[in-house]
């Protein structure tokens, strides 16, 4: 099939892109001005992934951001459409406005693309789900410093397309923390007697069981700021982190998993900063 409303100067490009979807993201059902979605325009490529993400490519003669782009995101948004859409340019045609156009570009959670004259595609950077994109993020300096580097990076792998991955970084970083607590308040003789007879192996045992074996034989008026309320967030959390990989395989579980994902990571930064603050002795 050939494009009808592509400008005809820019379909080396699009075939070019097309190419590389197939072969270098293994894309093979790509649709060429289909629609995606009733009331939604027709990008000029669009496909399916195996997750059930929608793959969109729009292309633009000197830049990577345009009106119309963020009219595409907005209704794809206000249709919670998992999206991920990227923007292809020729390489070396940038206009002067480019730096400011790619910076609108990101703040919209759109990818972009650059496609050499011979045709080699580069990616920039990667969109993500425009279901995921309203994240609120967490402000690394309300964290000690030994942990912001790891919730920058848990931030950045979630903003670069693999929210999952994202998420599961603040997990383990809320375990590592929890069993150094679990174990600090054993070591203070601050759980019930029996525990402290025949404790478990803070760093191998499973996460819950630890979790709720401190929940039900601590005595939390005697552990900093600890509280049960918070604590019971911990035992919460453990099922969300030992799911958090599982693919969807419907549109609607996507959307589903996607809007889950964000509250998620919200949620996970929240408690960590939390605890840190409630357990400034027993998370050393």
């Amino acid at each position: 099939m050939s494009y009808r409303i592509l400008s005809q100067s820019l379909w080396p490009l699009a075939d070019s892109v097309r190419r590389y979807l197939k072969d270098n993201r293994g894309l093979d059902q790509i649709k060429i001005e289909k629609e995606i979605a009733e009331g939604v325009p027709r990008p000029t490529l669009h496909a399916r992934t195996e997750d059930q993400a929608i793959v969109c490519v729009e292309f633009l003669e000197d830049s990577c951001f345009s009106p119309n782009i963020q009219m595409f995101v907005s209704i794809c948004k206000s249709k919670q459409l998992p999206v991920r859409l990227y923007v292809a340019y020729p390489e070396g045609s940038q206009k002067g406005s480019f730096s400011k156009d790619l910076r609108s570009a990101r703040e919209l959670s759109v990818g972009v693309m650059s496609v050499s004259t011979s045709g080699v595609v580069t990616p920039i950077r990667e969109p993500i789900s425009l279901v995921l994109s309203d994240m609120r993020p967490q402000d690394p300096k309300d964290f000690p410093a030994r942990y912001r580097g790891d919730l920058v990076q848990a931030h950045q792998t979630y903003l670069q397309g693999n929210p999952v991955k994202g998420c599961l970084g603040i997990y383990e970083m809320i375990e590592a923390l929890t069993r150094k607590i679990a174990k600090n308040l054993h070591g203070q003789k601050l759980v019930a007697p029996w525990l402290s007879k025949r404790p478990p192996n803070f760093d191998t045992a499973p996460w819950f069981g630890i979790a709720d074996t401190i929940y039900s034989s601590l005595d939390f008026k005697k552990a900093d700021s600890l509280t049960k309320p918070l604590w019971a967030q911990v035992i919460a959390i453990t099922k969300p982190r030992n799911d958090a990989g599982h693919e969807p395989k419907t549109m609607a579980e996507r959307v589903k998993r996607d809007k889950e994902l964000r509250t998620r990571f919200e949620t996970a930064g929240d408690l960590l900063r939390n605890l840190i603050e409630a357990t400034p002795k027993l998370g050393v």
